[in-house]
């Protein structure tokens, strides 16, 4: 009997789930008994809310919904009246899931019933009013003004080599050895109009992100080789299965001071783009996305050139959020105008973890890159790397 497990934009599991095979007796319908309420415990820890009715909301629908005319007396109550809302005209009673899933039929009280929720909460202006002091915090369909807001509405590439993150590779390339691939950085919200939370975000939101991207030489006691620094801030918007980003971002090269010791006659070079950036990001399924960006840098140094592009696909399954986690595959190709358009192509694979809450990411898999050096110190150099690495994305 399988059990599948919850994605991130439905928490709840499904509370019908049928048995298959032959009927058992006994010992063994003990057992099989046993082993489905320890996967019903496991599978409840996906769960991001209970589907359990509370007394969590007390709601007032606009009387334009109602079959029934309200009462005069209808008033909005606080979650500390201690009236039941059976007996209060004009008022219904809903769960936190119903006002974050608005996609459902709403039974209201006293046998009146609109045809559809999602016709209401679709509209912010539509939502359900709140008691006076009680907030609608959890109304994932309400679009509000939000300082430091939780996640973000344009994800970070999962194959992107420059992209900003936690993260560590050990890779072996052949000519030059084995070497540790850093990235120590991260992207967050400054300000959000949208929805509420991290899990599948709506709005507008601006972004500031910012990495140190190093390569330490695993066979030379970890010297550091080489550090490429970004830094940028984007504006994202997100409608639906559709995110899109436009900023700015500036990337400067560096090489190590033990690299220099070991490597007295290297030219370095003072690699540095300032560029404009616009992405479109889309969800064709529910884990499978494609994305493509163009940037043009206004300011170069070192050998780049204006123009850079950037387009993959990627898969993340849903059942990710499970504590068994699921697995992943990245395809991104990173191409710049100074090799004629030119560059890289970078691979992942493995599993991954997703926070059934917070939406963060952790990854552990196999990464293939072919194609130009990733530290642009060595900008022009051609390399081939495979090996094994961490990902962490909040």
């Amino acid at each position: 009997m399988e059990f599948p497990c919850t994605d991130r934009r439905d928490p709840i599991i499904a509370e019908h789930l049928e048995p298959t095979g032959s009927l058992m007796h006994g010992r063994e319908a003990q057992l099989v008994g046993a082993v489905i309420m320890t996967l019903l415990v496991m599978t409840g820890t996906c769960r991001a809310e209970s589907t359990t009715w509370t007394d969590e909301f007390r709601v007032e629908f606009p009387e334009a919904l109602l079959l029934q005319p309200p009462s005069p007396t209808s008033h909005r109550v606080r979650l500390d009246d201690g009236l039941d809302p059976a007996s209060t005209p004009g008022v219904a009673h809903i769960s936190s899931f119903d006002v974050q899933n608005a996609a459902v039929d709403v039974t209201l009280p006293q046998g009146s019933e609109p045809t559809s929720y999602s016709s209401i909460a679709s509209r912010p202006q539509a939502s359900p009013a709140f008691g006076p002091g009680h907030p609608p915090r959890h109304c994932a369909v309400c679009s509000t003004w939000q300082k430091l807001p939780d996640g973000i509405l344009y994800p970070s590439y999962i194959a992107g080599e420059k992209e900003p993150r936690m993260a560590a590779a050990i890779l072996q390339e052949k000519d030059r050895g084995t070497v540790l691939e850093e990235t120590i950085g991260g992207r967050l919200g400054l300000l959000r109009y949208g929805t509420v939370g991290p899990m599948n975000p709506q709005g507008w939101q601006w972004d500031l992100e910012g990495a140190a991207l190093l390569r330490q030489d695993i066979d030379e006691a970890l010297d550091v080789e080489a550090v490429d620094f970004r830094i940028g801030s984007v504006i994202t918007y997100k409608q639906g299965q559709t995110a899109y980003k436009a900023g700015y971002y500036h990337i400067s090269s560096h090489v190590g001071d033990e690299f220099l010791v070991r490597n007295p006659g290297f030219q370095r070079i003072n690699y540095v783009r300032d560029s404009l950036i616009v992405g479109v990001y889309h969800n064709v399924t529910e884990g499978l996305a494609v994305y493509g960006e163009v940037a043009y840098a206004f300011k170069t140094d070192g050998g780049a050139e204006p123009f850079e592009l950037q387009f993959g696909t990627e898969y993340s399954s849903p059942n990710a959020i499970c504590p068994g986690g699921a697995p992943f595959a990245a395809v991104n190709y990173h191409g710049r105008q100074e090799f004629d358009f030119g560059g890289g192509l970078n691979v992942l694979a493995g599993w991954e973890w997703i926070g059934s809450t917070s939406n963060r990411r952790l990854r552990i898999g196999g990464q293939f890159y072919t194609g130009k050096d990733t530290q642009w110190s060595f900008f022009d150099e051609d390399i081939t790397m495979t090996g094994v690495g961490i990902w962490y994305d909040f």
